[in-house]
């Protein structure tokens, strides 16, 4: 079956020349959005995703962060979303900045009942807000 996007990463493959041409994993994200930002490029360049349905994968989930916190698990997954979205998303500035402060918020008010989230939560406001300067630098350059 074809489709537009990208499968999920637990296991797929890609041919390698086209892996190099997209450009190869993203180094910013980590444990989550990788997969989703191949599949942008993909698109990107009017490429299609194919899934084999009869394929069997034996993926123990979660395996990768047991033992972790949720606060660890829920500060990469919204550290990588965010930067997906400020640096491969369409939008205007105060989308992305209104998804900055809803993030912030929902962490922050974990915060309140988890050592975890109140110690990583500098951490996430500092993260989120140099992903959004640093594509606005771009940006800027980009434009002189």
């Amino acid at each position: 079956r074809v489709f537009e996007g990208m499968v999920s990463g637990c296991c797929f493959m890609v041919e390698t020349r086209l892996f190099f041409d997209l450009g190869l994993f993203d180094e910013e994200v980590f444990l989550y959005a990788e997969e989703y930002i191949l599949g942008l490029k993909l698109h990107k360049r009017g490429l299609l995703s194919m899934y084999y349905p009869q394929a069997r994968i034996i993926h123990n989930h979660g395996s990768s962060t047991k033992g972790t916190s949720s606060a660890f698990v829920n500060f990469h997954r919204y550290r990588s979303a965010f930067y997906t979205l400020v640096n491969y998303c369409e939008g205007k500035r105060w989308q992305k900045r209104l998804v900055r402060y809803q993030i912030v918020a929902l962490y922050a008010t974990r915060s309140l009942l988890d050592a975890g989230y109140r110690q990583r939560l500098p951490l996430l406001i500092r993260d989120l807000r140099e992903i959004e300067d640093a594509q606005e630098r771009l940006k800027s350059s980009q434009n002189n």
